[in-house]
């Protein structure tokens, strides 16, 4: 064939394959389309299947906060809201030394119910208000008692005394206080008689109240044993606690019911205990160690607070100023010199003393004067000797024994006993016992005297046997004969 024949051929080739070509192109496009289109729904449905899952989690989460606020408006059981309680602003905080725990629990109560605080927080705002042994009461709760407001003022409470016991003293014992009213020293009464009440957990019936004040005043008015008896089994009714009674009675072998003279109590001469107290009114018992003679703020067994001792002189930590090395200057001064014996030298020169040990100290003043014979005038004072050691004496006739001075007495002169002597002031002190040889002009001799530390006299002779009176001393001419026999 020729190339133009050839040409023909393709050429009717292709217009009759090119529609089929076509149609199969036109079918792959719709096919194409279709899946774009399946492409599009199945994104669509799921669009709408989230959409409607996002509206189901919406409307659950409505639902749950509407009953949780139904629930916190009606008390029901959950957590409430937490809110920023802020006590600064409205409470001081405690001091045990001078505010009273009951009243400020009661006005914390009165604050927080004023303010709408939610009584699950109302411990902790309490523990932001505490100082010294309350906060260490709080501290020594566990974490679960600690989160609950009743269980800590119950322990504030037991730890200061303010128990039943403690409101039914206050209500028999307390005194109006001076620029109080009537009213409200009256409430003050109605205030204790009612706490009273409630930490006894005394019904507020008549047949309760007469109950409670039958019981008390039988406690008061029976002997201290069994008072403490009927306490320790905690009767619930009156009836039992007369039943335990009669028992006690019985088992101490028809005992007396009333009390003794051991039984009544000891009250302080003074009956007060500060400056411009009121004998009439109570002592206050000090809940560190249980007394009712002093405050808690005065208690001796007070431990003592972390703080360093200062020296004021030296500002060093660690003693006071009396202990102090350190003084002001290193300068001596003297302020008194006792010379014996007298001398012509003079040991004052150019203002200054010369020590032994070497050392100058400055003179301020220098005073001479004859030291005299005894301590006090018209004594039977005299000298003797103990073991050939000088010694002063007393004759002293209002005595019945012998004093010595202890520094004088060697311990094999100790007899190994002490014997009880009562001095002038009506005190009774335990002295050592010994066996000594003295030489006086009212006794010579051996005798046994009691040892003193620091008596007036070395050597005090009382009315003892073979001793002489005070105006018949032994004469010198007998004291000669004496030593040349």
């Amino acid at each position: 064939l020729s190339q133009q024949e050839q040409a023909q051929a393709l050429a009717r080739e292709e217009r009759g394959i090119g529609p089929e070509r076509k149609g199969k192109e036109r079918e792959r496009e719709c096919e194409e389309k279709e899946r774009e289109r399946e492409v599009a729904r199945e994104a669509a449905r799921e669009a709408g299947e989230r959409e409607v899952q996002l509206l189901q989690l919406k409307i659950r989460l409505s639902e749950s906060s509407s009953v949780s606020r139904s629930s916190s408006e009606h008390g029901d059981a959950g957590e409430e809201p937490s809110l920023r309680i802020h006590t600064g602003r409205l409470l001081v905080t405690f001091d045990e030394g001078r505010d009273d725990l009951d009243a400020f629990i009661r006005r914390f109560e009165s604050i927080a119910r004023g303010q709408k605080w939610p009584e699950s927080q109302w411990a902790t705002a309490l523990s932001t208000c505490l100082t010294g042994e309350a906060l260490s009461v709080y501290g020594r709760l566990p974490p679960t008692d600690a989160a609950d407001f009743t269980k800590v003022e119950t322990a504030l409470l037991k730890r200061f005394r303010f128990t039943a016991d403690g409101f039914r003293d206050k209500f028999n014992k307390e005194r109006p206080v001076g620029g109080e009213t009537a009213t409200q020293y009256a409430a003050r009464l109605r205030h204790y008689f009612d706490r009273w009440v409630e930490l006894s957990k005394t019904e507020t019936e008549f047949e309760s109240l007469r109950a409670l004040l039958i019981r008390e005043r039988f406690l008061h008015g029976c002997g201290s044993n069994l008072a403490l008896y009927l306490k320790e089994r905690r009767a619930e009714s009156l009836g039992d606690m007369l039943e335990l009674a009669d028992q006690f009675l019985e088992a101490q072998g028809g005992a007396s019911l009333a009390k003794t003279k051991k039984d009544r109590p000891i009250t302080d001469e003074k009956g007060k205990y500060e400056k411009g107290g009121n004998s009439h009114s109570p002592l206050p018992r000090c809940y560190i160690c249980n007394r009712g003679n002093h405050p808690p703020h005065l208690c001796r067994n007070r431990p003592a607070a972390n703080v360093a001792i200062v020296c004021f002189k030296c500002g060093k930590k660690g003693h006071r100023a009396n202990d102090c090395r350190s003084g002001a200057n290193n300068s001596l001064q003297a302020s008194c010199l006792y010379a014996p014996r007298e001398t012509r030298e003079d040991p004052i020169c150019d203002g200054y003393i010369e020590l032994r040990n070497g050392e100058k100290v400055p003179v301020v003043n220098a005073v001479r004067v004859t030291p005299p014979k005894n301590l006090a005038e018209n004594l039977p004072v005299s000298t003797g000797t103990l073991r050939g050691t000088d010694i002063s004496v007393l004759r002293d006739t209002g005595c019945n024994t012998v004093i010595v001075r202890r520094k004088l007495v060697k311990e094999d002169e100790l007899t190994g006993t002490s014997r009880l002597v009562y001095l002038v002031d009506g005190t009774a002190r335990m002295l050592l016992e010994a066996r000594i040889e003295v030489d006086t002009l009212y006794f010579t001799g051996n005798l046994t005297a009691l040892c003193l530390q620091d008596p007036l006299y070395d050597l005090i002779l009382g009315n003892i046997d073979s001793v002489r009176p005070p105006n018949d001393p032994r004469k010198e001419t007998e004291n000669l004969s004496r030593q040349r026999s």
